[in-house]
């Protein structure tokens, strides 16, 4: 990222409607965009009662929106520069073996591009068709992050966990990129902010206004107290061009210069799931403030 100014990437998942992911990577690439993330929801259980923070309810493009590794791997395939990320993955959907290799993959394929955003998952229902109950999510979110680094790290991996166990094994191929692709926190409580210091290397929070000062002086605190540097961790934020931040005509290009100058170093718009000729129409804006701060 350039110490300057602040770099932009969209966040998105991508379907059958919206615009191809090979041809949204490539146009970004070709305009000033950093990045291109994906997020995920594998299924939205017919029952689901749990309420996505900020959403009064669940939008109706997560029953059916596209496998982020592979929207990733077109992606990939498209573009040469372009980093590619997931915002969020879903860890308690992902074995960690079956994880490590996929995202290892799509480093070695992507030659050294991948972000891997992560976060616990928001719905009880969609994890309990995992086996995993809403209240061990974290605990399996940890192990999780900490098992793939051990077979990224090491030719003959092994982990014992009080959720994640493994016996001595190889599992390759390696990530190209050292120590592996770099793990941010994808979530944006005070909670988050010991979790980024023990076993993160980054943070990607949706921006709440008013209170992300505080949580990012939060974040250097614990950096200093845990013997971890501050400037070191990837700082990414989140904006939803739709909320109530950035609802005048430049409040957008206001809202970035706030949140880079409490030290967020990419911007990651949302790009909400639409039919591929409105969002077209949308990237129109947002290129408009890609350009203001090139």
């Amino acid at each position: 990222m350039t110490s300057n100014g602040p770099v932009f990437g969209l966040g998105t998942a991508a379907t059958n409607y919206t615009i191809p992911p090979a041809e949204l990577g490539s146009w970004l690439e070709s305009n000033g965009f950093e990045s291109l993330w994906f997020g995920e929801h594998s299924h939205v259980p017919t029952g689901q009662k749990s309420l996505r923070p900020n959403y009064r309810e669940t939008p109706a493009a997560y029953r059916e929106i596209y496998d982020p590794f592979v929207s990733l791997m077109g992606v990939a395939a498209a573009t040469s520069t372009l980093k590619i990320g997931t915002s969020i993955l879903i860890l308690t959907e992902h074995h960690p073996i079956r994880l490590a290799k996929a995202v290892a993959t799509l480093d070695q394929m992507s030659r050294g591009r991948v972000i891997l955003g992560i976060g616990a998952g928001w719905s009880a229902e969609e994890m309990a068709d995992y086996g995993v109950e809403f209240s061990s999510r974290w605990k399996l979110v940890r192990e999780t992050v900490l098992a793939i680094r051990e077979i990224w790290n090491n030719d003959v991996a092994e982990f014992e966990g009080e959720m994640v166990k493994f016996e001595p094994m190889w599992c390759g191929p390696k990530p190209v990129q050292k120590n592996g692709p770099p793990v941010l926190m994808g979530a944006w409580n005070s909670y988050a902010i010991g979790r980024i210091v023990e076993y993160c290397d980054g943070w990607v929070p949706v921006d709440q206004g008013d209170v992300m000062q505080g949580l990012m002086d939060g974040l250097r605190a614990a950096c200093d107290k845990g013997g971890r540097s501050f400037d070191e961790l990837d700082h990414t934020v989140v904006i939803d061009p739709l909320t109530e931040y950035v609802t005048a005509d430049n409040d957008l290009e206001r809202r970035v210069e706030q949140l880079h100058k409490m030290g967020f170093k990419r911007i990651l718009f949302t790009f909400l799931q639409d039919s591929a000729e409105n969002q077209w129409r949308k990237l129109e804006r947002l290129h408009q403030v890609v350009r203001t701060f090139a």
